[in-house]
């Protein structure tokens, strides 16, 4: 469907879908479905272009993710002092 996503359970954590659909809720009625090895998601009612809402979405839950590895987050992408 052109309105949904589907997200890797192995790359993706539930954690930042649910972050990442709360900080595009004013932007989309987004509905998260956990599937076999993916989270499907469904955007209802954007309030902008859906493939630049996607696109944005899809960023964002990635960079979430990543951060909430926490230890490993901070070795690889953070500079040292």
């Amino acid at each position: 469907m052109k309105n949904s996503l589907l997200l890797n359970k192995e790359i993706y954590s539930r954690d930042a879908i649910q972050m990442s659909v709360s900080a595009f809720g004013s932007l989309a009625d987004i509905s998260v479905v956990e599937e076999d090895n993916y989270y499907h998601l469904r955007f209802e009612k954007c309030r902008t272009e859906l493939f630049m809402i996607l696109n944005e979405f899809r960023n964002y839950v990635l960079i979430a993710t990543i951060k909430n590895m926490g230890d490993l987050y901070d070795l690889l992408f953070r500079k040292p002092c």
